[in-house]
């Protein structure tokens, strides 16, 4: 037994170290990842339903940092570091300096995360990064469950378009989603939350018929629907049926790096 308990520490032991090595290479993976700032944005097309031209596109990150290759990788590590709000910042940054070549043609949605301090941190950077890429029309994302307070929301919107950048709600329906604040404090663009849109052509009735109604409601409100996610040639037919403005998701394109998109961008303008 004793044998046993010794071998039984020691690979523990050696469990532990190993996970610490692990650890600490991601960890300074990220730290190379927001010093030399490699973040590489992906942009994937938003289109507008009633003819599905290409009216937008959201940024995404990657990179091809070692460990740190998408999203959930690079803020799984910055969570652990307590840098959420750091590395959401460099994200933006990057995007609206990579999306230059899309002009002031298309939207450019920028997402953030729920770390950040909106008045603080984003409204700064969002109008140095305006006064320096005048020529992109930003759409700012946030999570609706993170606007707690819709007075301060509201004022902050306000801000917004004394400036000329615009605000979405991210996500719709995938958290809390109090109605309430959505009416006190409405955005430009409200996203519909995939859960809401996948297989809704097998949908219930009664399921369609909530969405019809609250994208009836957002109207009300001069507020444009987004169905986010849409896959199949049936989804986005009952998403047209239903009133959505815009649609995004894998029917309509796969995040693409710059290089790419800007050529699909040259073929489309000829």
């Amino acid at each position: 037994p004793e044998a046993i308990e010794d071998s039984l520490d020691s690979l523990k032991k050696t469990t532990e170290c190993s996970g610490s090595r692990e650890s600490e290479w991601v960890f300074s993976q990220f730290n190379r990842l927001v010093r030399e700032r490699l973040v590489v944005p992906y942009y994937q097309p938003i289109v507008r339903m009633s003819d599905l031209s290409d009216t937008a596109f959201e940024a995404l990150a990657r990179s091809e940092v070692p460990g740190l290759c998408n999203p959930k990788l690079m803020f799984d590590a910055a969570s652990l570091l307590s840098r959420n709000a750091e590395l959401s910042s460099l994200c933006r940054e990057r995007a609206v300096e990579v999306a230059r070549p899309l002009g002031p043609t298309y939207m450019l949605f920028v997402n953030t995360h729920p770390d950040e301090d909106l008045e603080t941190g984003v409204m700064p950077q969002l109008l140095a990064l305006q006064e320096s890429h005048p020529e992109l029309q930003v759409v700012l994302e946030v999570h609706e469950a993170t606007v707690h307070n819709p007075h301060k929301m509201r004022d902050f919107i306000a801000r917004l378009n004394d400036h000329g950048i615009l605000l979405a709600y991210d996500d719709f329906g995938a958290g809390r989603s109090r109605l309430l604040e959505l009416v006190q404090a409405p955005p430009h663009v409200l996203k519909f939350d995939i859960n809401f849109i996948r297989g809704i052509d097998t949908a219930p009735v009664h399921q369609r018929r909530m969405v019809k109604l609250l994208v009836e409601m957002t109207r009300d409100f001069a507020t444009a629907t987004l169905a986010e996610g849409v896959e199949t040639a049936e989804e986005a037919e009952v998403c047209r049926e239903i009133g959505f403005d815009f649609a995004q998701g894998y029917l309509y394109g796969r995040p693409l790096p710059i290089e790419r998109l800007y050529e699909g961008c040259v073929e489309l303008c000829r």
